[in-house]
């Protein structure tokens, strides 16, 4: 409605709306303080409904003051999008950091129009992280107790991201317990990530069974989009658990995979023409022990 208005047009609504704001300022000023509280008398809640109509006509006043006149409101949505994405891809390094609010929390709490760009665009809530599992309860009236519910290894937060992310790959962060509750969490990412998950971070300890078998099926589960991975070995066993391990996931068939780091995987003794998962990998960074690592780049 604005895009077509001339400078004497404009210049007289302005007045206008000065005028407007001389009167509101005056009547307000004789209004004050309210000196009435909460009382049973009809007339005394007559004027309660009134201050909360007039205090929700305010806030819309304010809503399209801000539309008319404040300069971050005159940016499309289009452009609106850019700048986010622009500050999302800046904070995104080498490996997505899942600490402290992220730049799409920061930016949704700028106003209602920022906030409804920003959860809408689903490429910027992709980030989950899957911890040890607390017994939350499934209903609110029911205590925080194993007995009831059972336990979530998604925080609350984590849900509201997988909701928002709508169909958009997943970049996930799985840190396995080593003595309690891994198989909940495992089973949570099978059934949220199938097929999801485009960057996936993964740490185990070889002493935990459930773990180790899991790590292959993590990846395998997800093979036809996921790009690229992170695993992580603690080794608290010998190292042919953790050789074991890389030795079957070589096996696996992982078409989109181009980026690979490993972390105190021990590697196979031989190479065999079957080990086809890193067959398409642009870049491959190995950390054998602390402070030595290798970085092979196609």
């Amino acid at each position: 409605m604005s895009g077509n208005q001339q400078p004497a047009e404009r210049s007289a609504l302005l007045s206008q709306a000065l005028d407007l704001c001389t009167s509101l300022c005056d009547i307000l000023e004789r209004l004050g303080p309210s000196p009435f509280t909460q009382s049973d008398n009809i007339a005394v809640s007559k004027v309660h409904e009134l201050e909360s109509a007039l205090h929700r006509r305010l806030q819309q006043v304010n809503q399209k003051r801000n539309d008319a006149l404040a300069p971050v409101y005159r940016l499309s949505d289009d452009l609106i999008r850019l700048i986010i994405q622009h500050g999302r891809d800046e904070e995104t390094l080498c490996w997505q950091t899942f600490i402290g609010r992220t730049f799409p929390q920061l930016v949704s709490c700028i106003s209602r129009r920022w906030r409804a760009v920003v959860l809408d665009m689903s490429n910027l809530w992709t980030d989950l992280v899957f911890l040890n599992p607390k017994y939350l309860a499934d209903e609110d009236f029911k205590p925080i107790h194993p007995w009831y519910g059972r336990g979530r290894a998604l925080s609350d937060m984590c849900t509201c991201n997988l909701e928002r992310s709508k169909q958009s790959l997943l970049n996930v962060q799985l840190d396995i317990p080593l003595y309690q509750d891994s198989l909940t969490m495992i089973n949570d990412y099978m059934d949220v990530c199938t097929n999801r998950v485009a960057d996936l971070t993964l740490e185990a300890n070889t002493s935990n069974a459930e773990a180790m078998n899991a790590i292959v099926p993590c990846m395998t589960q997800t093979s036809e989009t996921l790009r690229r991975v992170r695993l992580v070995l603690h080794q608290s066993t010998s190292e042919e658990v953790g050789r074991d391990l890389l030795e079957s996931l070589l096996l696996c068939n992982l078409p989109r995979l181009v980026e690979v780091e490993l972390a105190t995987v021990p590697l196979p003794m031989v190479h065999r023409p079957e080990h086809v998962a890193f067959l398409q990998c642009r870049l491959l960074l190995l950390w054998l022990t602390r402070g030595l690592s290798l970085a092979f780049q196609d």
